[in-house]
């Protein structure tokens, strides 16, 4: 297995899922996800297949600039909405507040602090993202069975194959044509299941300008993910 023995590699299987997938993480993790029954003999040799994409990726984190981690303490600043904002990490049990400048969370250390600033972006995550969606789904004519709001590591958002859309709250670091254009793609997968031509063609015909977010994704996403993680 030497041509794609990678480090940091994780395998994952899971029952009813029906391909092969690999992911490249922001943290050089690289994962893949695999049917609960797949032989390591397969792995290997998807993975064999996969590996210029995956040095690629590798590559191409490693070019980027680095992004420091949140540290979630009193006078930070954190990312929301495309710009920076002050967090104010205070002592107490009151509730959390968001505003245009700041966000405030009441906790004894970084870790709780931590929880409270993803329990705010999922919160407004929601809220944000049912709005998107209440303007874009009667343009695509597909509306989903159901909005979930995740914290994942390595995906913005996903759709199954029974409607249900799940959405990575870490997307509110970007401004908002980003999260259109990711709400766009996720309720053009209602139609194609795939990334084929005619899928791209409907995510253009909602939005003609999905390329801009596209290409802030591409840019910044990476940063995003390791700026929370």
């Amino acid at each position: 297995m030497n041509p794609v023995d990678f480090q940091g590699l994780r395998l994952l299987r899971k029952k009813g899922r029906k391909r092969l997938t690999v992911f490249v993480l922001a943290d050089n993790v690289i994962e893949v996800r695999a049917p609960l029954r797949t032989s390591d003999r397969v792995v290997r040799e998807f993975l064999l297949q996969a590996a210029p994409w995956i040095r690629q990726k590798l590559q191409a984190n490693q070019e980027r600039p680095s992004a420091a981690r949140l540290r979630y303490v009193h006078g930070e600043k954190i990312p929301w909405q495309g710009k920076e904002i002050l967090l104010h990490v205070l002592p107490g049990i009151r509730q959390s507040r968001l505003t245009d400048e700041s966000l405030t969370v009441h906790a004894r250390n970084a870790l709780i602090a931590k929880k409270k600033v993803a329990a705010v972006y999922s919160k407004h995550g929601e809220k944000i993202f049912r709005e998107t969606v209440s303007r874009f789904a009667p343009i695509v004519g597909k509306h989903p069975s159901r909005i979930s709001v995740r914290g994942m590591k390595s995906r913005w958002g996903s759709c199954s194959h029974t409607g249900s859309l799940s959405l990575n709250w870490k997307i509110l670091a970007a401004p908002q044509y980003v999260i259109d254009y990711l709400i766009v793609h996720e309720l053009c997968h209602l139609i194609h299941a795939n990334h084929s031509s005619r899928f791209w063609a409907e995510v253009e015909r909602v939005l003609p300008e999905y390329k801009e977010g596209r290409k802030f994704l591409k840019d910044h996403g990476s940063s995003i993910l390791i700026r929370f993680d």
